[in-house]
């Protein structure tokens, strides 16, 4: 029992981190000093997109729906402006992106080598 509360207690983070990270993504600003930290509709990869590609989008792809970073139905769920430098929320969001990815493949290789063992 303690062994399978354990392997909750290390994995229940990197599965927190992982559906956080895939439902929330970076929006650059397009015209002004702005960052914004979105909704995705549904997960999927990419964690930083910008905003300035909205009227290029069109000419390139006219008919075509635009993606969900430009889309004017996004879900924004924090929003700054970036004119004295970046806020501290988008050092402490990548870092947590890098160390979530890091802390997985730790995780894999402990698993990993656990298995060689046995």
């Amino acid at each position: 029992m303690a062994k399978c509360y354990k392997f909750w207690l290390i994995v229940a983070p990197i599965i927190t981190a992982v559906i956080f990270y895939s439902m929330t993504a970076l929006a650059l600003g397009g015209d002004g000093p702005e960052e914004e930290l979105v909704l995705k509709p549904h997960p999927c990869w990419g964690w930083r997109f910008c905003l300035c590609e909205e009227d290029l989008w069109d000419v390139k792809n006219p008919g075509v729906e635009k993606p969900l970073w430009l889309g004017e139905d996004r879900k924004i769920l924090y929003r700054t402006c970036t004119e004295i430098g970046l806020p501290p929320w988008v050092d402490v969001y990548t870092l947590g992106l890098r160390m979530s990815a890091g802390y997985g493949l730790v995780i894999f290789c402990f698993a990993f080598r656990q298995t060689l063992k046995k």
